[in-house]
């Protein structure tokens, strides 16, 4: 799940998260909507529970509250303890927060949920009782959050999935970026982005994306902008991907000295340095006569090879010993 540019906005440049609209992009309805005067903002990805608060003591650790509240079944077991009274006053500490929104497991009882429900009303605070379980809740909201608040960097490249692998094509202006990824549209490789990525890194994971602008566009020297969905159809566009490899595509220039100095065996390991972390690269030596969207469909295989532990160079190495 995505969401949409106009779920989120930036200000300051921290990110803003609308809760109805992002309920509305997950499909989830608060069982008090209509009981909801205004609406906070989400403007972090961490989701809480916000425990010592449940046991009555006051932290001051929240200021501008702004996480999603989840409970579960621990909740629920504290809850039992709990006399009308002592639970409404607990609530109400953790309500008189703002949180921007309460989702409730399947662990939580109706007798419980109708209760959270009925005092959060009163401080407007939207309540979505669910069935699923609290993990469950959490695969579901975590990665459409960790998106819009994850840091992110736009690189001059290409995007393109190859065998489900998140290729992307990095190199100097008019090395033959467009017209490789065209070449791999034709073949029914996925194209993602063109000209412009937008890097996020969430946990040890890279996604690219393309940029609002050129999203969807193509641009190849002589044919100029191509709608690529309007050409090769809907099923061969996708919004993002995994960025697992970077291809890099080299004129290497012949020294009369030094002789040929690119890397033939393709024995050193590279990698390409973004957001604090790299992701590991391949060079493409870009030369006439040779078809550089088969060279990068062979570096993707190549690079696949290697994660299952075949290693050509290796091989050969051990024969040459034997």
């Amino acid at each position: 799940m995505q969401l949409n540019k106009d779920t989120y906005f930036k200000k300051e440049n921290k990110s803003f998260i609308y809760v109805d609209k992002f309920l509305e992009a997950l499909n989830l309805i608060p069982n008090n909507f209509e009981k909801i005067t205004k609406w906070n903002l989400i403007n972090s990805p961490s989701i809480k529970r916000v425990g010592l608060e449940l046991a009555g003591i006051d932290t001051h650790n929240y200021k501008n509250f702004g996480n999603i509240i989840v409970w579960g079944f621990t909740e629920q077991e504290w809850f039992k303890t709990l006399n009308e009274k002592s639970l409404k006053e607990v609530l109400a500490k953790v309500f008189k927060l703002n949180p921007p929104l309460v989702i409730l497991s399947k662990s939580l009882t109706e007798e419980t949920s109708n209760f959270i429900i009925e005092v959060a009303s009163f401080y407007s605070i939207p309540v979505v009782k669910t069935k699923f379980s609290i993990s469950e809740i959490h695969t579901y909201i975590s990665l459409p959050l960790s998106e819009v608040f994850a840091p992110s960097v736009s690189k001059h490249a290409s995007l393109v999935e190859i065998n489900g692998i998140g290729v992307m094509i990095i190199g100097e202006s008019g090395v033959g970026k467009s017209e490789a990824v065209l070449e791999l549209i034709q073949k029914r490789f996925l194209f993602i982005s063109d000209d412009t990525v937008i890097i996020k890194r969430i946990g040890n994971s890279f996604f690219g994306y393309p940029s609002e602008i050129t999203k969807g566009i193509l641009e190849v020297r002589g044919l100029g902008l191509m709608d690529v969905e309007a050409v090769y159809g809907k099923e061969i566009h996708r919004k993002r991907s995994e960025i697992r490899l970077v291809v890099e595509l080299v004129k290497v220039a012949f020294d009369p000295i030094k002789g040929d100095t690119f890397d033939r065996l393709g024995n050193q390991e590279l990698f390409y340095e973004v957001l604090d972390s790299k992701i590991p690269k391949i060079q493409v030596q870009i030369l006439a006569g040779r078809n550089t969207s088969s060279l990068i469909v062979a570096a993707t295989n190549l690079y696949l090879a290697k994660l299952d532990g075949v290693d050509a160079l290796n091989i050969i190495m051990e024969r040459w010993e034997k």
